[in-house]
């Protein structure tokens, strides 16, 4: 579905900066109506309907389009995509384990994330 997200915000015929192309994205995903229409009626319903065999195909022509269509592409991209599935788990505190501490899962996987980059 980011695919065709894609393909809404950046047209064929244009090229665009990395920086504008990230910051698209960012607004479209901080805006809290757009965020949710997006995974309710896209997402949820495109799952519903279809099985996730051509993900991996998705993920290479996104990565494609943007580059192709990306007047600074950064020679040095993002090598992991995370997808998680029933987050709220990470969020709902554990009743014993997270006790003694305001962490939530979710803050020490983020922290564990922000290891990775460089």
């Amino acid at each position: 579905m980011v695919l065709h997200q894609s393909q809404e915000f950046f047209p064929e015929n244009g090229m665009m900066a990395y920086e504008r192309k990230a910051r698209t994205f960012y607004e479209f995903f901080r805006e809290q109506s757009l965020r949710s229409e997006f995974y309710s009626d896209q997402v949820v319903l495109h799952a519903e309907h279809n099985s996730d065999a051509d993900c991996g195909k998705h993920i290479d022509q996104l990565t494609a389009d943007l580059k192709r269509h990306c007047s600074n592409w950064p020679a040095q991209s993002c090598p992991i995509l995370v997808s998680l599935d029933e987050v709220h788990g990470l969020y709902t505190p554990r009743k014993n384990e997270d006790k003694q501490t305001v962490h939530t899962l979710y803050s020490r996987f983020k922290s564990v994330l922000s290891e990775l980059v460089l």
